[in-house]
């Protein structure tokens, strides 16, 4: 029998009919949608080339992007708000009496333009300990309606004590509608937490962003990381904050996260609750709501006080790229300092290259970041990067002791931006985020007070350290910063 007779051959031929048609499909996929990333699109080619199985797995697991089905999605999302026939008024993007800066030049020339809402009254909230029983008071007086959204819900004593309370306002007629992620979530998912007090008044509804992660798990790096509660159109809290015991100092509970979050009263509210039921139409929400409920949801909200906030949101589908934008925008408008404050500082390279054209105009630029992340690969991949910010007059800071998850940015005198979003690579390009620039001179003190007291307990790193460090040490941190497109 000849070699062409053999079954070998026809295996052989069937494997190699295999890899190709393999290699076409994420070829296809990756030219029509990350036409913009050529460095990605050689980089998963050649890995499917080379491992044509593992390869495919890992770019439909890492690397997908399925943006139409997205857009599907976002486009249901935004049909169902004009539904709604929103009440609350787009008012002027230039607050009164206030020059146009730089900066909201920028912002407002953006593809996607959010808008400045004047006389805000905000207020800076550390860690659980302040922030919750602030946000179960504002619970607790709650007439109409409690929407709830965050990455992280645990099942724990304290979220527990939360979900029993709007369990007891559902029960008094109020809506109350959650959001969580179903990875963030994930244990509280899969301890059948949400199905539990769902189950406890018909007034309490809780959604997963997006279910279909379960049955396409390529889906899985779109998350939304917002963290965000509104009652009664009035009164907003939005930051970095989860639900989580472990938020809170308590003796018994480690490790603790150190936080930060904010409350806010006055018209930006109206744009948090916007927000809110842009996701929740994406996640299925129901399709009609009464003009009656239209009204409470968006309400004339009363000035508050003399802060000008801009709330921003970003993800795939949503303003892309918009928290990209933003910090980009920062560091290119500042004229005296930059600080900024993240749990993850793994951006991608345009970013250390705009902190080193700060850095040429004479902008101060600190970084500070947790000595050790809450994973291993992340805090080696940002060490990475310290020589080239240390080569061109940047000041890093590593913060030991309990884990630092605070999201913050100070420029200059004025201008502070906080929210959900990492100065890192997920939160610019995959995760759905929250973030909002405040102008205030007061607000903005307060946060620099709070970054000068975390520089005093944390440790300066220079030059000499990174240098003296072992090969496999360095090794060790470039290994994991091949990982930084998916962290």
């Amino acid at each position: 029998m000849s070699w062409f007779e053999s079954s070998d051959f026809y295996i052989q031929i069937g494997i190699l009919c295999i890899h190709f048609c393999l290699f076409v499909i994420v070829s296809i996929n990756l030219l029509t949608s990350q036409r913009d990333e050529p460095r990605s699109i050689m980089l998963w080619l050649i890995t499917v080339m080379l491992l044509p199985i593992i390869g495919t797995i890992g770019y439909f697991l890492f690397g997908y992007k399925s943006k139409w089905i997205i857009r599907h999605r976002v486009k249901n999302a935004l049909y169902k708000l004009r539904k709604m026939n929103l009440k609350y008024e787009r008012v002027h993007p230039y607050s009164e009496g206030k020059h146009e800066s730089v900066y909201n030049r920028m912002l407002n020339n953006m593809k996607h333009r959010e808008y400045r809402r004047a006389k805000n009254n905000i207020k800076l909230l550390h860690d659980g300990t302040e922030a919750y029983p602030r946000m179960l008071d504002a619970i607790r007086n709650a007439k109409h309606h409690i929407h709830l959204q965050s990455y992280i819900i645990s099942n724990d004593n304290f979220t527990r004590e939360v979900f029993d309370l709007l369990v007891q306002k559902a029960n008094e007629g109020v809506q109350v509608r959650v959001i969580y992620d179903l990875l963030g979530s994930l244990w509280a998912f899969s301890t059948f937490f949400f199905l539990r007090y769902s189950k406890r008044s018909p007034n309490l509804t809780i959604r997963a962003f997006s279910y279909g992660m379960m049955a396409t798990p390529w889906r899985i790096q779109r998350r939304n990381h917002r963290k965000l509660l509104v009652v009664d159109g009035q009164i907003g809290f939005v930051g970095g904050l989860n639900l989580a015991a472990e938020n809170k100092k308590q003796k018994r509970i480690k490790p603790q996260i150190k936080d930060l979050h904010t409350e806010i009263r006055g018209p930006v509210v109206n744009d948090m609750q916007f927000q809110f039921f842009r996701d929740w139409f994406f996640s299925g929400g129901e399709d009609e709501i009464s003009e009656e409920a239209q009204n409470a949801y968006f309400p004339q909200i009363p000035p508050s006080g003399t802060s000008i906030i801009r709330l921003m949101g970003s993800g795939p589908g949503q303003h892309e790229h918009g928290i990209e934008n933003l910090f980009h925008t920062m560091l290119a408008t500042a004229t005296s300092h930059v600080w900024i404050m993240t749990p993850y500082f793994i951006p991608d390279i345009t970013f250390i290259h705009a902190i080193r054209m700060a850095r040429l105009r004479g902008v101060e630029v600190r970084l500070i970041i947790p000595k050790r992340a809450d994973n291993f690969v992340t805090t080696n991949a940002a060490k990475v990067l310290y020589p080239t910010l240390l080569s061109c007059g940047a000041r890093i800071y590593e913060k030991s002791g309990r884990f630092m998850h605070s999201k913050a940015m100070i420029v200059d005198n004025h201008i502070v931006v906080m929210g959900s979003a990492n100065c890192d690579v997920r939160s610019f390009y995959l995760n759905y985020e929250t973030a909002f620039v405040v102008e205030c001179e007061i607000f903005n003190r307060h946060l620099r007070t709070h970054f000068r007291e975390e520089i005093k307990k944390s440790h300066e790193i220079f030059i000499d350290e990174i240098k003296n460090k072992s090969w496999t040490r360095k090794m060790m941190e470039s290994i994991c910063y091949l990982f930084a497109p998916v962290l």
